[in-house]
């Protein structure tokens, strides 16, 4: 007997999948397999006119483009082309800015133009310091990826990249600005990334970060774990244990406080390790390190 998987992934996850997977420089193979009288099943249908629909629009930012000099974009994904001393950039929102400011970078080339790829809409585009900044529509002009294309003078550089504190001191580590060993890589969207695949205990994420003064930081995140498990963050001469409870489902996520640990100043690198004796696999969403009080 065969049994057919009619658990299908909604187009919102499809078309995000599909640009993530790009976004990276990878191609995005699809399983659609036809039931046993020979026709592709109707939802399978249903998705590809849906995705097709979407690249209709915007199929631009996907065909004949190369991965992303960008890591650790919170709002989304970027995909680019270079062509003739110019790069496009095609910056995918997942997760529009409430504020209508799109921060791009850290990029020190010039803009020349930017639009929302689906319509042509003009939009502006001012510097703030070592970034691009993009005025957006407060509105999402599509709810699984709005497109905006993004033209710059010159080559974009991959750059490292280097954590510093916000405005507020607040040290933010994502999932995908960490260095991982192993399995341990960064998954899921938009601002729920999260470190997952922490199977073995000697693989581990690290973050290479500079601040300007020494000082000591509290430590806050959200965890998921079917069993209890520890971690601990260590930065230089210092380091914290961190218990983690169990949530009982990788995708049930709890909040977890530490700290405060001294960091000084400076560039250095963040460690965030497995302690080995009890290990259960966790799923780590941003590190939020706050100045202590």
């Amino acid at each position: 007997m065969v049994y057919y998987d009619e658990n299908c992934k909604s187009t919102e996850t499809l078309v995000r999948n599909l640009i993530d997977i790009v976004s990276k420089g990878g191609n995005y193979l699809l399983n659609v397999g036809p039931t046993k009288e020979g026709r592709i099943p109707e939802p399978s249908m249903t998705r590809l006119r849906e995705v097709g629909a979407w690249l209709e629009k915007n199929g631009e930012a996907i065909y004949g483009t190369v991965a992303s000099p960008f890591r650790g974009l919170t709002w989304g994904r970027c995909t680019r082309k270079v062509a003739d001393g110019m790069t496009t950039l095609y910056l995918h929102v997942f997760d529009g800015p409430s504020d209508g400011r799109l921060v791009v970078g850290p990029l020190f080339n010039e803009a020349v133009s930017a639009r929302l790829l689906s319509g042509g809409s003009a939009l502006s585009v001012s510097r703030d310091g070592e970034h691009l900044v993009v005025a957006v529509p407060a509105a999402a002009p599509d709810p699984i990826a709005a497109v905006v294309e993004l033209k710059v003078k010159g080559d974009v550089p991959v750059a490292p990249w280097v954590g510093r504190p916000g405005a507020d001191g607040v040290l933010a580590l994502a999932p995908d600005e960490a260095d991982t060993t192993g399995a341990l890589k960064a998954e899921g969207h938009g601002r729920h990334r999260n470190l997952g695949f922490w199977t073995d205990p000697s693989d581990c994420a690290s973050w290479t970060v500079e601040l300007p003064s020494a000082r000591s930081y509290s430590v806050a995140f959200e965890a998921a774990a079917e069993g209890a498990s520890k971690v601990v963050l260590a930065a230089g001469d210092s380091t914290v244990e961190i218990p983690i409870s169990a949530t009982g489902d990788f995708k049930k996520y709890t909040g977890v406080r530490a700290g405060p640990v001294k960091l000084p100043a400076g560039r250095q690198i963040i460690e965030l390790r497995a302690v080995r004796q009890g290990w259960c696999p966790v799923n780590v969403r941003t590190l939020q390190l706050r100045p202590a009080e």
